[in-house]
């Protein structure tokens, strides 16, 4: 059985405001998040910061400053194929109606994903937080344009799309003993 994460998210109230969402994402993955308050780290292996800036919570933050938007034309939103993403996740070509850009951009950041060529991530920061999922909507249709990427990425590659998954899922499974071997690390140095 894998150990889970715990990943807290702040401010707490956020945490209760996408209840389902965390739940879905809890299920899918080994991770288990919890609400804090800005500055209590205690027992935490990460965190997810919403709509609060320049926090400096001690342990590897995201920091997701916005909110996702509703009722637009779909935007390109490209990844990076920077070694800091997941390899399935490299130079993918999405479409979203949801995602915002940025406002700003540090010099010493690193952009993970454009939206119209405009920075929509960044290492640490994103431009809009996920919304909560609706009463009777599954994580699965929300991460439908990520299966679609990997669907057309293996035909592409000329392997059958179990044999892809089977691929993907092993380099995934080897990121994430590393991530957590990289989070261990750096708590243990105090970062």
């Amino acid at each position: 059985m894998e150990a889970h994460l715990r990943v807290g998210i702040v401010p707490a109230w956020e945490h209760r405001a996408r209840g389902r969402l965390w739940a879905a994402l809890e299920e899918a993955y080994p991770v288990r998040f919890e609400g804090r308050g800005a500055g209590v780290p205690r027992g935490l292996d990460a965190a997810v910061v919403l709509g609060v800036e320049d926090i400096d919570m001690g342990i590897p933050t995201l920091m997701l400053q916005g909110e996702e938007t509703s009722g637009r034309p779909a935007k390109s939103l490209v990844l990076a194929a920077d070694s800091m993403l997941a390899r399935p996740l490299r130079g993918a070509q999405l479409s979203d109606g949801h995602a915002t850009a940025l406002r700003s951009v540090d010099i010493n950041e690193v952009v993970l994903a454009t939206l119209d060529g405009a920075p929509a991530w960044v290492n640490g920061r994103v431009a809009c937080a996920p919304s909560e999922l609706g009463a009777e909507e599954a994580l699965r249709e929300r991460l439908r344009p990520y299966v679609m990427t990997q669907m057309r990425k293996a035909t592409e590659s000329g392997l059958p799309i179990d044999d892809y998954r089977r691929i993907v899922q092993t380099v995934q499974r080897g990121e994430r003993e590393a991530s957590r071997a990289a989070w261990a690390q750096a708590l243990a140095a105090g970062h």
